[in-house]
This record gives C-alpha cells, structure tokens and sequence, in this order.
C-alpha cells in the first residue's frame, strides 16, 4: 500500500522516478507565471509551472517530459503511483497540473486524481489513455476531469492541453 492507500504492484522497491531534477519543491509553491504563445504563435509555451507526469511506460513519460522542458515547463517523471503520490504528499502546492495514464498498474488514474485532489484540491488533471470506452470516459467526466488526451499524441496536441489546462481550466472540481 502506498501512503495514500491505493494498493500498489511493484517487483522490486528501488524508485523508477525517470527525471530528477535539483528539487526544491517549498519554492516551487510560488506562482509561476502564466503560459505564454510561442514566438510563432502556434505552439504555446509555459512559463516554468511544474508538471507531475505519472505512466508506467517510461519512454512516455520521457518524451512528454523533453518536449514540455523545452517549452518552458519544468516536469517530474514517474512510472510508479506511490512515487507519485508519495511527491504530492509530502510538497502538494508543488505541482501546477497533473498528467496521469488511465490505465495503470494497481489503480487506475481516475484514482490517482482523486488521491492527489484530497491533497491539492483542484488541481488541474490530464487524462491520459490509449482507448477510453464509453464508461471509462463517462467516469473520468464525472468526476470533473475536463481534458483528455488519447495516445498516440502528438507534441503539438500535448502542449496545447496543458496549455489549455492551465490557463482556462486553472481548477478542476472532484465529485
């Protein structure tokens, strides 16, 4: 069991945390600026908030986190839901938008928003998935998840939802 008490599959207790970057989360808490348009207009970029990515495919999250580092925004990895959660626990005004896979070992991610919502309330949420079915996306809807994403994704299609999360979906209310 993680902290958070979602029950969790792991071979092995080493952390698979795929980018680590010099943290200094309490400082992270000040406001970031907002996203601002890319010198060509099309792409927006960000003005340095944080993103929290969790997937367990490792190449994802390290493909999001290049494209949304070189954007402007600052990103941390991680392909286990403890890890995760255990980030948000311990720092939860650290993050500015969470980037979750639906499909993940031990819980799905429309159990990690509602973890990370007991500790950040509002937190814009990224649902992340190959194939959602018509169920799966009636519950990620109905608990006040606003933006999907469907993989495979382009880079263009993945900053544009961040992008449009953070700056007209700035809270996001859990049922």
């Amino acid at each position: 069991m993680s902290k958070a008490g979602l029950p969790l599959s792991r071979d092995d207790g080493a952390s698979d945390q795929v980018h680590t970057e010099a943290v200094d989360f309490p400082a992270a808490a000040v406001a970031a600026p907002g996203p601002r348009a890319d010198a060509g207009g099309a792409v927006p970029v960000g003005g340095g908030q944080h993103i929290l990515i969790l997937d367990d495919e490792s190449p994802l999250v390290r493909m999001a986190t290049r494209v949304l580092e070189r954007k402007g925004y600052r990103v941390t990895g991680f392909n286990h839901i403890g890890d995760a959660l255990d980030a948000v626990h311990a720092f939860p005004e650290a993050f500015d938008l969470l980037m979750v896979d639906f499909n993940m070992p031990g819980a799905t991610g429309v159990a990690v928003a509602r973890e990370v919502w007991n500790r950040r309330p509002g937190m814009p949420v990224l649902m992340v998935s190959g194939r959602l079915s018509d169920a799966e996306m009636a519950e990620v809807a109905a608990i006040g998840i606003h933006r999907t994403l469907a993989k495979p994704y382009s880079t263009d299609d993945l900053c544009a939802a961040v992008h449009d999360l953070l700056t007209h979906a700035s809270t996001q209310t859990p049922e």
